[in-house]
């Protein structure tokens, strides 16, 4: 196990996983536990919380568990809703061509937030359009070029690319494999009371860890940094919309969408359009001190626990939709743990999900445990106990683990869409398989 706090205690040689008994984790009494004490005040708190009338109230429930694995690919007609009929009225070639370059499909559909899988075929190019909604890119795998308003970048694996409210976006995949990319959006102006509540760790012997989930310096999440990624001055799809009707109406409609919606002004000015993982340190006990993220004041009254989950854990916010007011509406970050290490059971009061990345792990939620895999997404509502435990050895399990602020405004789910460059011809090589995989 880890090393205890205190400056009689000695370092203890690691324990292999076999000789670490799952349930020591819940072994919420243990008197041996040097931190029982710390977690009973977090589930004696958390009590109070819930019972408490000012405190944020729980939020309706959300199905926990969501798998995409095996799920059909959607109807791209009803997932991306620009002018269909126009579009292939006028070059119905090419909209059979970007139907057979392109997938989408929906992996979690909550009120406040969706998150969309995305694939181009190889060289596929998906022209300028907007939407109504803020949202963000992550890049899974693959290479490509992204443009965003007036800004174009080469994306690569660990890539994020900020999306404002009907700001013309185009993408090209690379032509040496298809570009997968998360696409997420959220209802903006969320309520900051579930931002600022509490955090409790709620679990036991969060201390008592196999040696071989030790993380050895230098850990990079997607196993390499591609130098690929970069800004471009080519746009991906120069070609201006012309006098075919489909693309002048909606150059018009975007117009007017954007002053309906007042979409002059973006809502994050201050984030950056495009970035990658590989630029951002892991999150470390001093980072931890100066505070930031949701859990920081919580787990930082726990530093020496910290400490220790810091040689266990790798954790970093590698998105954050952060508001003119000093505010954030959704925060997207990557996580990894150790071999068969254990997360154990806590709790909070903002909305979360967990993205699976490697597996198989298990995720605990609401009393329920799932043996998960790549594509599985896990989701936390309002004071949901859960944890995170590793089943195999010598696979460290990687996610995304992100939160919320809720009751944002969810109408930007039903803003139109536009698609205002015209479509192009599409490489031979683009076509997709219908069963391709995301992951």
């Amino acid at each position: 196990m880890l090393a205890q706090s205190g400056d009689e205690d000695e370092m203890l040689k690691g324990a292999a996983a076999d000789e670490v008994d799952p349930a020591i984790y819940t072994a919420i009494n243990d008197p041996n536990d040097p931190y029982g004490y710390k977690y009973a005040e977090f589930r004696e708190r958390r009590e109070r919380d819930m019972a408490d009338p000012d405190s944020p109230r729980p939020l309706p429930r959300y199905g926990a568990r969501h798998q995409t694995t095996g799920t059909p690919w959607g109807d791209l007609e009803n997932l991306f809703p620009i002018d269909w009929d126009g579009l292939r009225e006028s070059t119905p070639k090419r909209v059979e061509q970007l139907k057979g370059a392109m997938r989408l499909r929906v992996a979690f559909d909550h009120p406040d937030l969706k998150i969309s899988q995305l694939v181009l075929g190889p060289e596929a190019v998906l022209p300028g359009h907007a939407d109504g909604a803020p949202g963000a890119y992550i890049v899974i795998s693959g290479r490509g070029e992204i443009r965003v308003g007036s800004e174009n970048a080469r994306v690569t694996t660990g890539s994020t690319v900020k999306l404002e409210p009907y700001v013309v976006r185009s993408l090209k995949a690379s032509a040496e494999e298809p570009l997968r990319l998360l696409w997420i959006r959220w209802a903006p102006g969320g309520d900051q009371s579930y931002v600022d509540a509490g955090y409790y760790l709620t679990g036991a012997n969060q201390h008592i860890q196999p040696e071989q989930a030790k993380f050895e310096d230098g850990y990079l999440f997607w196993g390499g940094v591609d130098e690929a990624y970069g800004p471009v001055e080519t746009a991906v799809n120069p070609t201006p919309s012309g006098a075919v009707p489909v693309y002048a109406d909606a150059a018009v409609g975007l117009r007017a969408a954007k002053a309906t919606f007042n979409a002059n002004e973006p809502l994050y000015p201050g984030v950056s359009v495009f970035a990658h993982d590989s630029k951002i340190s892991w999150l470390s006990a001093e980072t931890l001190k100066k505070g930031g993220f949701f859990f920081s004041d919580d787990l930082g009254s726990l530093l020496d626990v910290a400490e220790q989950m810091i040689q266990i854990a790798r954790h970093k916010a590698i998105f954050r939709a952060s508001r003119p007011d000093g505010r954030w509406d959704f925060n997207f970050s990557e996580s990894a743990w150790g071999a068969r290490s254990t997360y154990v059971e806590h709790s909070h009061v903002i909305p979360e999900f967990y993205y699976v990345l490697s597996g198989p792990v298990i995720y605990g939620v609401d009393g329920e445990r799932y043996e998960s895999m790549p594509g599985d997404i896990l989701f936390n509502n309002s004071y949901s106990p859960h944890l995170a435990q590793g089943i195999v050895e010598g696979l460290v399990f990687r996610s995304f683990s992100s939160t919320f602020a809720p009751n944002g405004d969810r109408s930007v789910f039903e803003r139109p869409y536009f698609m205002i460059e015209p479509l192009t011809d599409q490489a031979a090589g683009s076509v997709l398989p219908d069963g391709i995989e995301f992951h």
